[in-house]
């Protein structure tokens, strides 16, 4: 197990639909903050994209100034809202294989890993620090029942993202991450936040309610 060391609390997420783009993205992100995520399955072969990651951190490695970098790698499935069409068994592998070339966090959505057994996903956890995930795209649902689900298997952070149809719905998730880090005992630091527009409030006032961290778009430039 890789221990969670210390993490900036704004990840910037880089996207790109080749992997220069990607990389291309990725550069400019690491302007704007330390922890990047790079979401590998907008590439069509994410092994591509891993392949340069090596390079990647030699550039920042030589352009920022002695600070540490974290890159994120995500794979998210396409039947999980993200855009990779292969099997559960080939995302664990990519997600391995960028440990392997240097991101230090894998992030996991809780479908692929229910798929894949707490033994994969120990296995996992073994190559970098591991980011267990759960999206709702389309309403804000109980939470509770989230949590547990989540914490079935074992990780550093766990990610509760549910989308905001209301205002009210930011009150609800800010409630629950205030009383999730209010359970000392529990193992795990939690990342709760709204997509949708109506979430906005809860993206800027996650990490006032004990939010590891919130992600933002990189900079135009």
């Amino acid at each position: 197990m890789i221990h969670p060391a210390p993490l900036p609390r704004i990840c910037v997420v880089a996207t790109g639909r080749t992997p220069g783009e990607l990389m291309e993205c990725a550069h400019r992100a690491l302007r704007d903050s330390p922890l990047v995520e790079l979401r590998l399955d907008w590439v069509p072969n994410p092994a591509e994209a891993i392949a340069l990651v090596p390079r990647l951190l030699a550039s920042a490695s030589r352009s920022g100034r002695g600070r540490t970098v974290f890159l994120q790698a995500t794979c998210r499935r396409t039947p999980n809202g993200g855009r990779f069409g292969g099997s559960v068994a080939r995302q664990l592998s990519l997600l391995r294989r960028a440990a392997e070339a240097g991101c230090r966090l894998l992030d996991l959505e809780i479908e692929s890993a229910e798929s894949a057994g707490r033994a994969a996903v120990a296995a996992l956890r073994q190559d970098a620090i591991l980011i267990l995930s759960f999206h709702d795209f389309h309403a804000t649902p109980p939470l509770g029942p989230v949590a547990r689900r989540l914490r079935r298997f074992a990780a550093d952070y766990y990610k509760a993202v549910p989308t905001a149809v209301r205002l009210s719905d930011n009150c609800r998730i800010l409630e629950f991450l205030s009383s999730r880090n209010q359970q000392t005992s529990e193992r795990g630091k939690w990342i709760a936040f709204a997509m949708g527009e109506p979430g906005i409030p809860s993206r800027v006032l996650s990490l006032s309610r004990g939010g590891a961290l919130v992600y933002a778009a990189p900079s135009e430039r």
